[in-house]
Parts: structure tokens; sequence; C-alpha cells
């Protein structure tokens, strides 16, 4: 059995690897040299798209697109990177408008050049073609319709619906992964005579750890027709079998079991786009469609601005979370341990403290237990049970004195005579003298899980012939999940080790001034941590917008203009990505204090509100004098003259944008319009070559 499990592993690498040789032919593929503009290698039926075959030999780039490579990419204004960059769209072939996009695997190699269909007019009819401004005008409202939503959940339906409505998929999923590689589709749109596959479950196998690593690498991924003849990669003028990396095409083959997969869905056209928080894949929109279905490259484009919107909804609101969790849970950690501190107390006092351990950890139960004393409350498995587990963890919880887990039995066999009030734990040592511990308990979880197809029924590997076959059936598959509880939250294993660290310094050292000391400075962290941003010293995003409501206010009454200005350090994920993390947050720091020394008043807010983003809130600036803080402000950053081998300037620069306004309503949607019209200057000055300043008046 193992030797068949490796098998299939190998058999998904195969299947998976990014050199394919292929492409799927609804559109073309060439592998330019670009200081000779001359194609070493193609894939594609370039006579029917363009009416022009290649010769075996070879030839310029040039007599396919009008112009050598190097002209477009000079025209395109971006430099090439490993993402797409678009070049220009031809006109007058056989089969319609073609978009060229490049891109490049390394800085001293080849550039791919991919021909795809800019319109498809027997999916989109005339009267849903898609303009420029119409598009730009329909993905702003799809994004003040999605930033608005009240919660994550009305997020995910909004955008669901709207890439339903832009595409014209039959079925679009949107499914997040669990912690054990199952994802659960937690939105849908469908059309009517579909049956719904909501808060159903797709099992891990599905999405092999090869296939996760590419769609975290290669957010999206198109299948006009599943039934596809794949177009072989020919290499030109008598070079070696062509081999091309294709992990970052958009006409990349697929997998073969992939496409079975999908067959036995029903599906016959397919695009998917990758949902990353914090770098991670989070999850997938899935679009599926009964027919073939070819989407135009503006209405790609529009989607995945869409999911990559959703993506910064989706951290953002779940740092935001954490935050408030976390601060909830230390602020009920330091009040216990102060109390315990001001009555000299040790570990002995705990026992009385049942109530308030629930605070600094939320579960069902806990208990505390001292030397051969046990202390319970909420719901727990009993005082035996309690010492049985403290003597069964010791050897588990090593020399950190830290254990959790939401399947206790499977660790602890005799706890599942108590499972239904312990299916989880999280204990924690505060003294190895006393063997002084805290165990929280969560009760059993008893899930019925609705799975897309049976979860037991995986890829397997044909011996005979070596290939992979999807599991078959699609079929609804009932089951009830016993014997664990809901997984512990990060926030609250960080919890445990804050208390656990803390409690140990009270227990231990005992000297009252000292642990005085030590808990105002822990006060004083954690007010700086509510307010200010740790790496930078601005204020955070919860400040800048406790002061944007603030301010608004003020401007309300005082009839005076108020003024924002945000800014994005360009090209930052290759500074980290080149320079390393470290690197890249002494950069942050120094940008922050570039701007700290401009937002002098004492009005003026600078914050972080993102990764590499920045924002100066300016009170009784109008738009001209915002926008000659904002260029003051980029030349100074400028002036730093930081490296940046990676940034066309060679040094490290910012983008801003600037909106000013005199606010004449004070509900939140009138201010975040302050907001979003700073953003979209700053999607100006980014889009329009970088390193400059965009203003917008609303």
């Amino acid at each position: 059995m193992a030797e068949l499990l490796d098998g299939v592993e190998e058999a998904c690498a195969r299947e998976l690897m990014l050199r394919p040789s292929a492409i799927q032919p609804y559109g073309l593929l060439t592998v330019v040299d670009r200081e000779s503009d001359q194609i070493t290698m193609a894939a594609g039926d370039f006579g029917g798209f363009l009416g022009k075959e290649i010769a075996a030999k070879g030839g310029a780039l040039a007599d396919l697109a009008g112009d050598s490579l190097e002209s477009l990419i000079a025209r395109s204004g971006e430099p090439l990177s490993h993402i797409p960059i678009y070049l220009t769209t031809l006109n007058g072939s056989p089969r319609g408008p073609l978009v060229l996009l490049a891109h490049i695997l390394n800085s001293d190699g080849p550039v791919v050049v991919e021909f795809i269909p800019a319109k498809d007019p027997e999916a989109f009819p005339a009267d849903y073609q898609n303009s420029t401004p119409r598009l730009l005008s329909r993905l702003r409202g799809t994004i003040e319709r999605i930033s608005s939503a009240e919660s994550l959940d009305d997020a995910f339906n909004r955008t669901t619906r709207a890439i339903s409505q832009i595409t014209g998929y039959d079925r679009v999923l949107l499914y997040r992964f669990l912690e054990d590689g199952t994802g659960t589709v937690v939105a849908e749109s469908k059309t009517a005579e579909l049956s719904s596959y909501l808060d159903h479950r797709f099992p891990a196998s599905d999405l092999p750890t090869q296939a996760r690593e590419l769609y975290r690498t290669s957010r999206f991924r198109l299948i006009p027709d599943v039934n596809y003849k794949p177009a072989p990669l020919r290499a030109l003028n008598g070079s070696d079998e062509p081999s091309l990396d294709m992990s970052h095409s958009l006409l990349r083959s697929v997998a073969p079991v992939h496409l079975q997969y999908l067959r036995n869905l029903g599906v016959s056209g397919y695009m998917s786009l990758s949902l990353l928080v914090e770098g991670e894949l989070w999850g997938l929109i899935a679009c599926h469609n009964s027919t073939s279905r070819v989407i135009p490259y503006e209405t790609q484009e529009e989607c995945c601005h869409i999911a990559e919107l959703l993506s910064r909804q989706i951290e953002s609101r779940q740092r935001e979370a954490a935050f408030s969790k976390k601060a909830q849970m230390d602020a009920a950690s330091t009040a216990l341990l102060r109390s315990i501190v001001a009555m000299d107390q040790d570990e002995y006092a705990l026992l009385g403290r049942g109530s308030e351990l629930l605070d600094v950890v939320p579960a069902h139960g806990v208990a505390v237990t001292y030397q051969d004393k046990v202390a319970a409350y909420g719901t727990n498995p009993g005082d035996a049970a309690i010492l049985h587990l403290r003597d069964a963890l010791a050897a588990k919880m090593g020399e950190e004195g830290f254990y959790a887990t939401h399947c206790l039995a499977r660790d602890v066999p005799a706890a599942r005579a108590f499972t239904p009030r312990a299916g989880g734990v999280l204990a924690i040592r505060l003294s190895v003298n006393t063997r002084a511990l805290v165990l929280w308990f969560l009760a059993e979880q008893i899930e019925e899980i609705k799975w897309v197809g049976n979860p037991h029924e995986s890829t397997f590997l044909d011996e005979e012939t070596g290939k992979l076959n999807p599991r078959a059936s699609s079929a609804v598959w009932r089951e009830t999940v016993r014997g664990r509880s809901r997984p512990w939250l990060a926030a609250e294993l960080a919890a445990a080790r804050f208390f656990q660290e803390r409690a140990a310094f009270v227990f231990q050292s005992r000297y009252v001034a000292d642990l005085n000391e030590s808990l105002r400075l822990a006060n004083q962290e954690l007010a700086n941590l509510a307010s200010t941003d740790g790496l930078t010293g601005l204020a955070n995003r919860r400040i800048f917008q406790e002061r944007l409501r603030s301010e608004w206010a003020r401007a309300l009454r005082e009839e005076a203009p108020l003024s924002l200005v945000m800014l994005d350090i360009d090209y930052f994920k290759r500074y980290n990505d080149h320079y390393g993390h470290p690197a890249g947050d002494q950069c942050l720091a120094a940008v922050a204090k570039a701007i700290d020394g401009i937002a002098k008043r004492p009005g003026d807010l600078a914050a972080r509100t993102g990764g590499e983003e920045f924002a100066v809130l300016l009170p009784a600036t109008d738009l001209q004098g915002a926008e000659a803080m904002a260029e003051q402000l980029r030349q100074r950053i400028t002036g730093l003259q930081l490296p940046h081998s990676l940034n066309p300037e060679g040094i490290v620069t910012v983008s801003l944008g600037v909106a000013a306004t005199r606010p004449h309503r004070s509900d939140a949607e009138t201010r975040h319009r302050l907001v979003l019209a700073a953003d979209v200057a700053l999607y100006d000055a980014k889009n329009s070559g970088r390193n400059r300043v965009c203003v917008s008046e609303i």
C-alpha cells in the first residue's frame, strides 16, 4: 500500500510539473530572444489565428506583431517580470483581436510572449463588449460593493455574484482551505437548475501539494474547453527538444488528471482565481460551465483585480479580528497577574481563578492542578481524569511545557471515555518544581459534513498504464465526524503562551517591586500596540480610522478642508525577495521616518495602514497644499537614495495618491469616499509609471 501511495505522489509530480511542453490551443505561445527578436520556440495554430505560419527555421516577432519585442516592451512602460505584462493588441486577425502578453523567468533568459483572445463574440455579444470605460466603471462599482460589505460572508457572496455576472459561468464557487487541507464552500452563485455545493467539502486529495503550490505562485487559470487537444511546443531552427518552465504561462497545458476530474464534475469550461492571505493559499474562486467558454482578456484582468481585492479584505479583517481578540485576552491575562502580584500570591491562588482563566483563553472549561490539588470550572472531564491527563501529558509537553490538540483521544487513548466533555485540550506548565498546570478544555464538536463525492475515494494510480485517475463520483457523500473539538485558534495559542511566560516570571521571581515595574512596562507595551505600529512607530490602522472620524467631524463643524495622502513603496515585494525581510523592515522604517518628518503640524497624522502602505491625514489642508506636501515627501524619500536594483529608478521610490474634500455629511460611507478617492489616485500613480503624485478631489 505504501509503495502504491508513493507511486501516486510520483505520478502527481510528473503530471503537475511546470514543463508540459504543450499549451491549450485557444491562443499562441512564442519564446523570443530579446536581443535578436528571433522566435526560438512556438506552440499553437498560427495559420488559424494570424493567417501566417512560422517557418521551421523561426523568424522575428516583428513579422507577427508588426513591431519588435524591444519596441513593444518600451512602449508598455512596464519592466518585465514573471508576471505577464500587456504589450499590445493585434487587430484584424482571422479569429478576432489578440492581446500580446510577455513575461520572463529570469533576468537574462528568453521572453515568453503569448497571444490571447481579446474577446469572444459568441460568449460576449455586442451589447456586452468590454470597453475600457465600461470595464473601469463596473470594476469601481464592484470594488465599492465588496469593500462596504458588513462581514466576510457578505463579501464572499458579493464576490461570487459579481464574477458570475461578469463572466456568465454556470456556477461560481468560493471555497477556503481548512487546516486539514480540505476545502469548504463558503459562497456560491449558480444557475437555477444546478444543485448547490454551498457548505459542501472537497477532499484534500482533490488538490495535491504540487497543485496548491502552483495555485499559490500563479493566481489565475483558464481552461476554456476541458476536451482540448494540447498544442505541442516546437523548437525552431534545429534546436534541441523544447523545454520551458510554464508556471506563469496563461496558456500552459493542464495535467490530464485535472481535466478528467473536471469532466467527472460535468464541467466543460473552467476558470480559477487564487485567494492569498499572508502570502499563503487561503482559498479559491472556481468557475464552472457546462459548455466551453473563452473569457476575454479584459474580463480576466477584471476578475483578477476582484480576487486581489477580496484577498486583501480577508487579510485585513482577519488581522483586525485577531488583534481585537488578542488585545482582550492579553488584557485579561495582565489583569489576573496584576491582581496576584498585588496580593503577593503564588500558583496556589490560581485554584480559585477559574472564571478569570476562561477570559485569558476562551474555552468550554478550565482546570488548574497544583501539586495534588485540582480545581475545575465549566465543562471538564472531572478531577480524576484531570490528574490522569496531567501525568499523561507530562512527556508530551516537553521542555516548553506547552501542549495543544483538538483531538485529545488520538494522543491519550483513555480520553475517549470523556471526549464529549474534552475533545480538545490546551495545557501549559507554570512551574517545573510544583508541577502546576493549567488545562483549558473544548467540548466535542460533532460535524455533519456534506462532501462533494466520497472523500475516501481519492486519486489512484493505474498500475498498468502508469496514469493517474481522479475519483469518479461527485455525488453528495454525508459523513458524521466525532471525537474532536474545533481547532484552537492561533490567537488562543498565542494568549496561552503569553500567559505562561508572564505567569512563570511572576511565580518564580516573587519580588513585588520588580514585578510591578515589569507589569507597568507590559501594560505600556499593550497600550502602544493598540495605537502604534511596532516596526515603524507610526500610528496603526485602527488609530488612523479613529482620527479620520474625529478630524472629519471637526472639519464638518468648522467647514474646513480635509486632505488625505496615501502612498505605497514601489516594487516592495521585489525588494523583500531580493534583499530579504530584515532589509525590507529597515526600508519600511526609513520611509516611515521620512513621512513622520514631513507630517509635523499638531493635527497631522502619519500612519502605517498595511505592509508597505502608509497614509497621512492633513486637517485644514486643501488639495493644493496636500499635493505640495506629497511632492515634498516623494522627493524626500527619493533623496534617501536607498538602493533598489529591481526598481527601474535604481533606488527606493514611492507612488502617492492625494484626495481632498470639504465634509458635508458625517456618515461612514461619505468618509470612505475620501479614502477611496486617495486610493484611486494612488492606483493612477502606480499605473502611470510610479514615483509620482496623482490627485483626486471629491
